[in-house]
């Protein structure tokens, strides 16, 4: 899918596994500032490795194999989409060790309280769920993330399926506003964590 702007038609296309390397540089760039990534990883030396491979066994295990993560064609910008409950065409298959050897115990322990608070407001109706979307800093403002969450939103609408996602973080609650989503609920995370707010878009952002 291409999108016209005012410069260069941005292109967007389905990722491959080639891509998870890219993916994962993407996702950990843009989230190294991310109040919930720094709740789970507090430690800022350690931030960039541990949710590199977080973000890559997200990207490798879980969401490429679903067939709806896609990328800007200059690979700056990601956004990581999942099915609707019960209709994921491959199950993932991914032990809890591997989430703990990845992110370290104290980090895990956090990790499984985002987890349990995501699966506690995942809304009951039929959706797609955006997981994650970033654009690397040197690439902001050239309407990458724009382009890469209406090209999705677009191909939802014509499903006739809403959409659901979690922002971590309250200065993009007015970027997805602006595209059909309305805060139907909040969550603090446990000991202080920060807070999170689940987001709810119609078909045609009604």
């Amino acid at each position: 899918m291409t999108k016209k702007t005012g410069r260069d038609p941005i292109v967007i296309r389905k990722a491959t596994p080639d891509d998870v390397p890219g993916i994962t540089a993407v996702l950990s760039e843009a989230f190294y500032h991310d109040p919930v990534c720094r709740w789970i990883f507090p430690e800022d030396e350690k931030r960039t490795q541990r949710s590199s491979a977080f973000f890559g066994l997200v990207a490798r295990g879980i969401c490429l194999p679903q067939g709806l993560t896609f990328v800007s064609e200059d690979l700056n910008a990601v956004a990581l989409w999942e099915p609707p409950l019960g209709e994921w065409p491959v199950e993932p298959d991914i032990p809890e060790s591997a989430w703990e050897e990845i992110t370290g115990p104290d980090s895990y322990v956090r990790l499984s309280a985002f987890g349990d608070a995501m699966d506690e407001h995942r809304p009951d109706q039929r959706h797609i769920y955006l997981s994650f979307i970033g654009v690397l800093s040197s690439a902001r403002g050239q309407g990458l993330g724009s382009a890469l969450l209406d090209s999705g939103l677009i191909r939802r609408d014509r499903q006739g399926v809403p959409t659901n996602l979690m922002s971590s973080n309250e200065v993009n609650l007015g970027f997805y506003e602006s595209r059909g989503y309305r805060v139907i609920a909040e969550a603090d995370l446990p000991d202080g964590g920060p807070r999170m707010w689940d987001m709810w878009r119609d078909v045609d952002g009604g």
